[in-house]
């Protein structure tokens, strides 16, 4: 992939040093040299071909940008791509956008309105992810299909409207974030962490699901278990063996998790003895 250097004007006419390549459909901006950029209005061709992406962490971590305008030519935003902007306050995309990678707005806490396209039928993990916004003017329009994990994780407390195309919406995806306005059924997951929804299998030959849990102190929790209709507790991460998870990944995530607690055994000690 040849890279190459060029000169955009940004909003005020001061020039602003941007790397870029070719893709398979046009130019791509892959990463705005200049962290003393505030405004920046992406033009709709370079060389005579259309911008048609934003590369990964183009815009990354860049403190002062306040406001970009997107050409009607842009198809994708990168992950990362503006992750780490607070001081960006509008994000107005055209319709020509049909895919924001992972995390691309993560940490954009200045942000006052966001305009999202028709045309986008997926928003991906951590898309607006540690936003912590108030009260944003949020515009999700019809077309939407799937919001996945931690798309709005710790995004803020606000009220999210979802159009009736909505039809699927992973876990955790408004944890710690927005309220959620939609014709789907209620589930709790949506506003609950791993390990919700896991899988566990107990000593004695018992399987279940976790329904919920709660703060067991120290980073540990207290998990309650449905196991076909009847509700046990566990505690995570487990110190005991009584019980381990059917996913091994997640299993081995709760091994790791155990080695990084302190206190591990004594809260583990008091939920034994019922204090937890």
């Amino acid at each position: 992939m040849e890279r190459w250097e060029i000169t955009l004007p940004d909003c005020a006419g001061i020039p602003r040093q941007f790397a870029v390549c070719e893709n398979d459909t046009g130019i791509t901006l892959l990463k705005c040299l200049d962290n003393q950029t505030e405004q920046i209005r992406i033009p709709a061709e370079i060389g005579g071909r259309p911008v048609t992406v934003i590369g990964e962490g183009c815009f990354m971590d860049l403190r002062k940008l306040t406001e970009v305008i997107f050409p009607e030519t842009l198809r994708e935003i990168g992950v990362q791509a503006f992750a780490l902007c607070k001081s960006l306050r509008r994000v107005i995309l055209p319709d020509s956008v049909t895919e924001i990678r992972a995390c691309a707005f993560r940490d954009c806490r200045g942000l006052e309105k966001v305009r999202l396209s028709p045309n986008l039928r997926r928003l991906r993990a951590g898309v607006f992810g540690f936003c912590c916004l108030t009260d944003p003017e949020f515009e999700i329009p019809e077309g939407l299909e799937i919001i996945e994990e931690h798309a709005f994780y710790d995004a803020g407390y606000f009220t999210l409207h979802l159009p009736d195309s909505v039809r699927g919406i992973g876990r955790g995806a408004f944890h710690y974030g927005p309220k959620a306005v939609t014709h789907l059924p209620y589930d709790k997951g949506w506003y609950l962490d791993f390990p919700y929804g896991e899988m566990l299998r107990f000593a004695d030959g018992t399987e279940g699901t976790v329904i919920g849990y709660n703060d067991g102190g120290y980073g540990c929790l207290i998990l309650q278990a449905d196991c076909g209709g009847k509700q046990i507790k566990a505690f995570y991460p487990c110190a005991g063996g009584e019980y381990t998870f059917a996913d091994e990944k997640s299993q081995a995530r709760m091994n790791r998790y155990a080695k990084e607690l302190t206190h591990t055994e004594q809260q583990y000690q008091m939920f034994l003895n019922g204090y937890l």
